[in-house]
């Protein structure tokens, strides 16, 4: 049986601050601030308004802080045929003894942030 190894989210300050750098030198096309495309892709406007905030704005380690409320867990899978895989879980307990066990898989190309919103929900007890 393969180790199970816990594990904690920290993207390191270089990288964060190679992100910085590239937003702050992201050029974005002013001939296209009028085009607002289809339904199922982002404006030009939206799509600056976006830069601006992940430059300006956005709080990397506060969310860091908050999936790290989570109990993260990675275990590397043996597949014939090709080098292991490493794969990442979350093991959230329920405070109730006698709640039911629930798998929550993500396809691609998700993530296990589609599960942080109901992770709670699912296991605190609503009080009555």
């Amino acid at each position: 049986m393969a180790d199970i190894t816990s594990l904690e989210i920290h993207v390191p300050d270089s990288l964060l601050e190679e992100v910085k750098i590239k937003l702050k030198y992201t050029r974005l096309d002013n001939g296209m601030a009028d085009v607002e495309w289809n339904d199922l892709e982002i404006g030009h406007s939206s799509f600056k308004e976006l830069v601006e905030y992940w430059r300006d704005e956005y709080n990397r380690r506060k969310y860091e802080k908050f999936l790290n409320t989570f109990s993260h867990f990675k275990i590397p899978i043996q597949v014939d045929g090709f080098e292991s895989l490493d794969i990442h879980f979350i093991h959230h307990r329920a405070s109730r003894e006698d709640a039911i066990t629930l798998l929550f898989l993500h396809g691609w190309p998700g993530s296990f942030l589609e599960a942080t919103k109901i992770l709670p929900l699912l296991t605190e007890p609503a009080k009555d």
